[in-house]
């Protein structure tokens, strides 16, 4: 998915024309922190709660704002991972989409990413999620998968993440097409790997959708 697919198409841009009581109120509407600014059809940065609040009259024109032109915004052909990682990185609730001349595009927010993730097969299809961890110089996933389809079930997703005690140690999160894990369980073993941590999900939908709600709830969306 790129930065284009993922652009809300519920957020318009403030003008540097506009002053910081209008950027407060639409802040308060669309439930975003930080906002994109445009000057004609020119991306000039992102304003927050804090850069109003700091205005000694917020009746002032936000072009009266030191925008940083260094602020992060992202491609319009930019894959959703590096989008996330600039997000993460930039502690951003909104990021904005440019062309490759800095024309403003569009703005993607935390909402859409959610949705995006939400609605793939990998959270969408029931089934179970394996834990393992293991030495980076043991990871293979093309054996892990071997083993999983061994077992006539298949990889819906991976996520691998390093430990922050132990540069060399990996844990590998696998989401398995399969509800009943025993038996993928029982060969990860016997091949020495180590799992972790077991999760067995469930087919019915009511209870898929109260995760996700728990899930939206959690992270304030």
């Amino acid at each position: 998915m790129i930065a284009r697919s993922l652009i809300s198409k519920l957020v318009p841009p403030l003008k540097d024309t506009d002053n910081g009581v209008k950027a407060l109120s639409w802040m308060g509407e669309f439930h975003l922190p930080d906002f994109p600014v445009v000057s004609g059809k020119k991306f000039v940065g992102m304003v927050s709660e804090f850069d109003i609040l700091d205005m000694e009259n917020p009746q002032l024109l936000l072009s009266s704002l030191d925008f940083d032109d260094t602020v992060e915004r992202v491609r319009e052909f930019e894959l959703v991972y590096d989008i996330v990682k600039k997000m993460h990185h930039a502690k951003l609730g909104a990021i904005a989409v440019v062309d490759d001349k800095d024309n403003y595009i569009g703005v993607i927010n935390s909402e859409s990413i959610l949705h995006y993730f939400a609605t793939t097969n990998a959270f969408q299809d029931p089934g179970g999620v394996i834990v393992l961890e293991m030495k980076s110089r043991d990871y293979s996933l093309v054996e892990i998968a071997q083993i999983i389809e061994s077992n006539n079930a298949t990889i819906l997703a991976s996520f691998i993440s390093v430990s922050s005690s132990d540069t060399e140690k990996l844990t590998v999160t696998l989401k398995i097409s399969k509800l009943e894990v025993e038996g993928i369980i029982a060969t990860f073993e016997r091949y020495n790997y180590t799992v972790r941590a077991v999760y067995q999900e469930t087919e019915d939908p009511e209870l898929l959708q109260e995760r996700l709600d728990a899930l939206m709830s959690y992270l304030n969306i």
